[in-house]
């Protein structure tokens, strides 16, 4: 929180609604794209299951949950604060 000391009242005021405007987007922004994580995560899991049926590997079925692994990592280490 920065030093608003010097500022009127008024200019506090005005400061003050713009930060709070701010986190309340950053918070929509950080639900926003955890939806998105998780329907790309859903999809993915859908289309393992359906290629399970074709074919009975459980290496692709390894290396495809290791694959989303690596996704939802980089994701949380691209994106500051993201909790999943």
């Amino acid at each position: 929180m920065p030093d608003l000391s010097h500022l009127t009242e008024e200019e506090r005021k005005i400061i003050l609604a713009v930060m709070d405007r701010q986190k309340k987007e950053e918070e929509k922004e950080q639900s926003v794209l955890k939806i998105m994580i998780f329907q790309i995560l859903f999809l993915a899991i859908l289309k393992i299951k359906r290629s399970s049926c074709k074919v009975n590997s459980g290496a692709l079925k390894i290396q495809t949950f290791h694959l989303l692994l690596g996704i939802v990592m980089k994701l949380q280490r691209d994106q500051s604060g993201l909790r999943l």
